[in-house]
């Protein structure tokens, strides 16, 4: 079973819709209005388990030293939770780690889901202060 086999069955059977991403990359759900992605390695690497808040800001060309800033900042401070830009220029928070097997989500999932918000929360919290200490 891969890791995205295991959160299928994870959210069905705690009533979360999911639904396959194109070209069978993976699934995304929603949880608390918000989408999350997680990407399915197959053969490649079934234990790879990648959770992703996609799209948390979008920054203007003039907001890219700040962004790094604060992206460099929480992200040496964070163990397992790191935020990026992606190739399209959007920030994004996400996780990734090895699963057993069998991994038993009931003891992390949900926990991890409200992890991935208060990081895109703190981001957006750090990153305004950074702009308004910015001289004009």
């Amino acid at each position: 079973m891969t890791a995205v086999d295991a959160c299928r069955a994870f959210l069905t059977r705690n009533r979360m819709a999911w639904q396959e991403l194109d070209e069978g990359l993976g699934i995304a759900f929603n949880h608390r209005g918000f989408r999350f992605l997680l990407l399915d390695y197959k053969e490649n690497d079934p234990q790879c388990f990648q959770l992703i808040l996609p799209e948390i800001f979008q920054p203007r060309a003039d907001q890219h030293d700040s962004v790094y800033r604060v992206m460099n900042a929480r992200n040496e401070d964070r163990k397992y939770i790191k935020l990026y830009l992606d190739e399209f220029g959007s920030v994004n928070v996400e996780c990734q780690m090895l699963l057993d097997p069998e991994p038993k989500l009931e003891l992390f999932f949900f926990r991890l889901l409200e992890s991935l918000l208060f990081e895109q929360e703190h981001f957006a919290r750090h990153l305004r202060q950074t702009e308004e200490e910015q001289p004009a």
